[in-house]
């Protein structure tokens, strides 16, 4: 398969914008009011136990909002019968994508990023039928929303990040922000900055809320520290938005956290993101898989419970 597939990745594209104009957030999967496991957070295999990454998860969220999924896993049909499992009749797969990691090409004299495909096709557990998969659908185990704040808290220490908050310090920050290393060109080495102010949790509506807004700086102060850089080259300021929130967004999944289904950021750049596809269909890919990198960077310390499926 050739390696340049503008046609593919602008389909995709294309695919992840008409979503996000008819209201589904790509990012956002929708919390499960049973609390269980099986029921929310990050997409993964059946099989394998692996979370599907970068793009996918997009997609896998688009067909689960558009089919009212409510299942976190998924499978080839070879794979579900491997559990003894078969895809009902007249049930249609969602197509993903295996790629390779980015490649750089030149293309008119400068560097451009290119992703090798291959089509893929997975069913959810709801189209799948058989009594052997029956232990996927309903768990001994039950998330709960103390539980998930336990978590966020052991992954905000476990980074040990600079982060000043203003029942510690006695400051009335107005909102939440990184503050970037001065110089930023000297980073590592800077001498100012380099750390996250928050505003008391009481002054935000819910306890979620907090953690959603600590993680999005978070993944600011993990920008440096994956290798992306701002301004950077296509590392657009909204870019670095979208990265954040979709990096804040994919740790809260992954402890079972419920995640806010409207966001005033989200909102906000929507309009540039939307251009930004229009006019480089590379856009999307690149934000999400920097996304997954900075969530993967933020928890790199820190060690998941594990549930009873």
């Amino acid at each position: 398969m050739d390696l340049d597939q503008p046609k593919l990745r602008r389909e995709i594209t294309d695919k992840i914008a008409a979503a996000w104009k008819s209201g589904i957030s790509p990012f956002r999967p929708k919390y499960s009011q049973d609390q269980d496991p099986n029921h929310y957070g990050i997409y993964k295999n059946c099989v394998t136990r692996e979370e599907f990454r970068g793009i996918n998860l997009l997609l896998l969220r688009i067909a689960s909002e558009e089919k009212q999924y409510t299942s976190k896993w998924w499978a080839t049909a070879k794979q579900w019968k491997r559990l003894r499992g078969e895809v009902a009749h007249n049930e249609n797969p969602t197509i993903i994508f295996l790629h390779s990691a980015p490649m750089k090409r030149m293309h008119e004299g400068r560097k451009r990023v290119y992703f090798f495909f291959r089509k893929i096709e997975v069913y959810n557990l709801a189209q799948i039928e058989g009594p052997s998969v029956d232990y996927l659908r309903t768990s001994k185990d039950k998330l709960n929303k103390n539980d998930a704040i336990r978590e966020a808290k052991k992954i905000i220490k476990a980074t040990n990040a600079d982060i000043r908050k203003d029942e510690d310090t006695g400051n009335y920050t107005p909102y939440a922000r990184y503050l970037l290393p001065q110089p930023i060109d000297k980073f590592p080495n800077h001498t100012e900055g380099d750390y996250i102010e928050m505003p008391q949790e009481a002054r935000l509506f819910e306890k979620h809320d907090y953690y959603e807004t600590l993680f999005h700086e978070l993944a600011h102060w993990a920008e440096a520290r994956t290798g992306w850089v701002r301004f950077e080259g296509s590392n657009t300021y909204e870019m670095g938005e979208l990265v954040a929130i979709m990096a804040a967004c994919i740790v809260q999944a992954r402890i079972g956290m419920r995640i806010r289904q409207y966001s005033p950021g989200e909102a906000l750049y929507m309009p540039k993101w939307l251009e930004a596809m229009e006019k480089d269909y590379d856009f999307i890919f690149k934000a999400a898989n920097q996304a997954y990198k900075t969530a993967d960077y933020i928890m790199k310390n820190y060690q998941p419970p594990r549930f009873d499926y």
